[in-house]
């Protein structure tokens, strides 16, 4: 039984480095301006009223298109936030406890 543990440990240990080294993974990476659609017109966004039930985010704020979406702070462990926008090209700004972060969508073709 122990020879079967140790042969599957190496036959594992052999397939994780392989998976890690051979293998090429792909990273995300925001769009830029050029890969843009410049032709498209700009999502229109439409934000969703936050309900009374939850109180408002203390750590993050949300942008598209520059317009303000509410971010609820729904419990303990997550915030959220939900708005819909119709198709074009969207940029998100996010701010968490004082730090901006801008992300732009990438149109898949």
């Amino acid at each position: 039984m122990l020879k079967v543990k140790r042969w599957l440990s190496a036959v594992l240990a052999f397939v994780l480095m392989a998976s890690v080294l051979i293998i090429p993974t792909e990273t995300a990476q925001a769009a830029t301006e050029s890969t843009m659609d410049a032709g498209a017109a700009p999502a229109a966004i439409y934000p969703y009223d936050q309900s009374t039930r939850y109180a408002a985010s203390a750590n993050f704020t949300l942008k598209a298109n520059g317009v303000p979406i509410p971010v609820i702070k729904a419990y303990n462990d997550y915030d959220y936030a939900h708005f819909s926008m119709s198709g074009g090209p969207v940029t998100y700004e996010v701010t968490i406890l004082g730090h901006v972060y801008k992300a732009e969508s990438k149109r898949l073709k």
